[in-house]
């Protein structure tokens, strides 16, 4: 999937301990489309490309990323995008 617009928030690098021990780093940003009615998303970087991603807010990029479905108490689900590539078009 493949989304453009410019970045209106961008978290700070978050610390994950995994089940077995490991720590993994992530980090969040929300783009928004630049159409007649914007619409928003948040995304996710992880591992080592979180160190490689200099997200900041007001730059126009082009994020391609991979929804995932994550169950929760077997009733619910939550929806996250996770960003494989992210093309800066523009900063401002």
């Amino acid at each position: 999937m493949n989304i453009k617009g410019k970045i209106t928030w961008v978290s700070d690098v978050q610390s994950i301990r995994t089940r077995d021990n490991r720590t993994l780093l992530k980090k969040e940003a929300v783009i928004e489309t630049q159409e007649r009615y914007p619409q928003s998303l948040c995304f996710e970087v992880w591992g080592d490309d979180v160190q490689n991603q200099y997200l900041a807010t007001d730059q126009l990029v082009e994020v391609d990323y991979n929804m995932h479905a994550v169950p929760y108490n077997g009733k619910y689900f939550f929806n996250h995008a996770k960003a494989w590539k992210i093309v800066l078009l523009e900063q401002r």
